[in-house]
């Protein structure tokens, strides 16, 4: 089973995907975070990323959400995966100059797979 989007995904601002997700540590951890964590209780082995961003930092490359929560916090030995082409938003985010420094991001965040056609 495959958890997705981590991490709040529906929280985007106007609903549009690829956005901002404006909230804080404590709603994220009160409203989104539970969900992801029952998921990963219930068995779940995969989790893939998400296109927004969470404090400014997109999903995908995001340290904290991945390395931190996920890693550390919820004990998740599972695989990270990224959405189709998260990995290459990392450069319209602003956060990457080209798609070598998008993967560098990535791996450093945590994913594990980069998920292709």
């Amino acid at each position: 089973a495959c958890v997705k989007h981590f991490a709040a995904y529906g929280g985007a601002l106007a609903g549009r995907d690829y956005n901002t997700v404006d909230m804080s540590e404590r709603q994220l951890r009160e409203m989104y975070l539970p969900g992801y964590k029952a998921g990963l209780d219930a068995g779940a082995k995969l989790v893939m990323t998400s296109f927004n961003t969470v404090d400014g930092i997109p999903a995908t490359g995001n340290q904290w959400l991945f390395r931190d929560v996920l890693r550390n916090e919820f004990g998740f030995e599972g695989v990270v995966i990224s959405d189709w082409g998260a990995i290459k938003e990392l450069i319209p985010h602003g956060v990457a100059k080209d798609e070598k420094q998008a993967a560098e991001l990535a791996i450093k965040a945590g994913v594990d797979i980069e998920m292709m056609t």
